[in-house]
């Protein structure tokens, strides 16, 4: 941990709720050299507030939203589907419930192979 004196680093001097403080007026602080992986949307973000400022109702900010998680999750999960589709011994695209009377046979799963298959996309 380091000691950052009051006026100076990341707090400047501001206490948290709940910070330690010793006598001498120093702030106890946690650094990392960690950079996120992710980065803010900053497109979806100008989107929504220019979408508020113009006086939409909630419920359209709110689709904007559900709408752009819905596209991620999709692109997150393209990958995995290609791969366990592959793991269907038949036709998947063929298989419907109504005409699945028993579950279809599936072939074991092989941690290179989906491995491989995630990491090309």
């Amino acid at each position: 941990m380091e000691r950052a004196a009051s006026g100076n680093g990341p707090l400047n001097g501001v206490v948290p709720p709940g910070g330690d403080t010793d006598t001498d007026g120093s702030v106890e602080t946690i650094s990392s050299k960690h950079k996120p992986f992710l980065a803010k949307d900053k497109k979806l973000i100008k989107d929504v507030v220019e979408a508020a400022i113009r006086g939409r109702p909630a419920s359209i900010l709110n689709n904007m939203l559900r709408r752009h998680f819905t596209d991620l999750t999709e692109r997150f999960l393209q990958p995995l589907n290609r791969h366990f589709e592959g793991l269907i011994v038949g036709n998947p695209a063929l298989m419907t419930l109504s005409n699945l009377r028993a579950r279809p046979e599936i072939k074991p799963l092989k941690q290179e192979t989906f491995l491989k298959t995630v990491e090309q996309d």
